[in-house]
């Protein structure tokens, strides 16, 4: 009789344990795929240009024409034979978790592979065959050109560099010869932010009220730097963030403790080397998701750049992604190539709201609902996980206290 009690008791426990386990996971947020390969500190190289088998040649169509998030350009290889194969890799300031990659084919004449091999390093100089890709894989034949790949590892790979790797066996038809790819992602698996306000309110706000927020306790970060992001929050003309190198897209962020209402943006760019002319302003939204609210294309920053959103966008996070740079810098007469993305300053606009302040989330659960004064918020996020498992402990302990009085009433029989 003890024997069977034990039993049923350590059943309600691990099935309390089980089901709370549960309900935790249920509510926390997935995890989203991240972009790495044009991380800060990471460099790109690639086996040669067609007419010239010399790596990282600049000449034609380079390879870092498949980390500018351009997919109408691209990589143009050397000729693809037997004693030259070829390949294009990103080397990473740090070793990472590979989680998957995503593979562009340009849409040209020229190229037709049917097969690449991806490989990783890690730490070492010997090359490891993550994958082989074959035709199959790629739905690719003699009448059926393949455009993208997109592979997740079942397991993820620690890796220092990755690249990936074309043989001439790998040819499709005979004309072919020369692998051109117009873009590579590599990914890395990340938490996804939550609680990362409201978004679009809604709501107009008056412009005389529009001032500047104070961005000086405010993190900063950007894709790549040759001069610190933290320098175009500072409040000095003086400073500023500069990218590595003029490759695009390069994106710059700042981050708050917690949800701000925005109003608009200025950017103070510093026009001798940087010419932005397309760029799109995103804001993170509940749940972490970035939602773009503004986009430039074919225009200018010039020095000096304003523009206030027709309503209050209420977030925690604010990331401009400037796409494309032109040659209309000021430093010589007539203008000069960009040489990298810089910008001495960027500015912030708060206002009033023209009606009550917009709530700090989307849940409804957050705000009063005008139509059911009387009704209370409902709890959301952490506080609904809480709830549920104290649901679970106590369905648990009521099954525990169960099986103790049927060991009562068996041991009085």
């Amino acid at each position: 009789m003890k024997k069977g009690f034990v039993k049923m008791a350590l059943i309600c426990i691990l099935c309390t344990a089980l089901f709370s386990a549960a309900a935790l996971t249920g509510f926390a947020a997935e995890d989203v795929s991240v972009n790495i390969a044009s991380m800060e500190g990471a460099t790109h190289h690639w086996s040669g240009t067609w007419g010239n088998n010399v790596e990282d040649s600049a000449s034609g169509d380079p390879g870092s024409n498949c980390f500018n998030g351009i997919t109408s350009d691209k990589w143009g290889s050397a000729e693809l034979t037997d004693a030259t194969p070829q390949w294009i890799s990103v080397v990473f300031p740090s070793a990472q978790e590979i989680s998957g990659f995503k593979i562009w084919q340009a849409d040209t004449i020229y190229t037709d592979n049917r097969g690449f091999t991806v490989e990783y390093q890690n730490g070492t100089d010997t090359w490891q065959t993550a994958l082989t890709v074959t035709a199959e894989d790629l739905g690719a034949s003699d009448t059926q050109k393949w455009t993208t790949f997109e592979k997740e590892f079942e397991t993820p790979v620690t890796a220092t560099a990755f690249r990936i790797y074309f043989t001439a066996a790998q040819k499709g038809k005979d004309n072919v010869y020369a692998v051109e790819l117009s873009e590579l992602e590599v990914y890395k698996k990340e938490a996804a932010r939550v609680g990362s306000g409201a978004g679009d309110t809604g709501k107009p706000f008056d412009k005389s009220t529009v001032t500047f927020m104070d961005l000086q306790n405010c993190g900063a970060s950007a894709s790549s730097s040759s001069q610190p992001p933290i320098n175009a929050i500072d409040g000095s003309l003086d400073t500023k963030w500069g990218s590595e190198g003029n490759n695009v897209p390069q994106w710059f962020q700042i981050e708050f403790d917690e949800p701000v209402n925005i109003a608009g943006i200025r950017l103070h760019q510093d026009h001798h080397w940087s010419d932005v002319t397309d760029m799109t302003v995103q804001i993170s939204v509940d749940g972490g998701a970035l939602e773009t609210v503004y986009t430039l294309t074919d225009g200018s920053l010039g020095e000096d750049y304003e523009y206030l959103f027709d309503t209050v966008w209420n977030t925690d996070t604010i990331r401009f992604v400037f796409t494309k740079a032109g040659d209309r810098c000021i430093r010589e007469a007539g203008g000069a190539p960009t040489t990298s993305i810089d910008m001495k300053e960027v500015l912030l606009y708060t206002a009033v709201v023209d009606a009550e302040d917009p709530p700090t989330s989307s849940d409804p659960g957050n705000t009063d609902d005008p139509t059911e004064p009387n009704v209370p918020n409902q709890p959301t996020g952490d506080s609904m996980s809480f709830l549920f498992l104290i649901c679970i402990l106590t369905a648990g302990g009521s099954a525990l206290n169960l099986a103790l009085r049927q060991k009562r009433s068996l041991e009085n029989k």
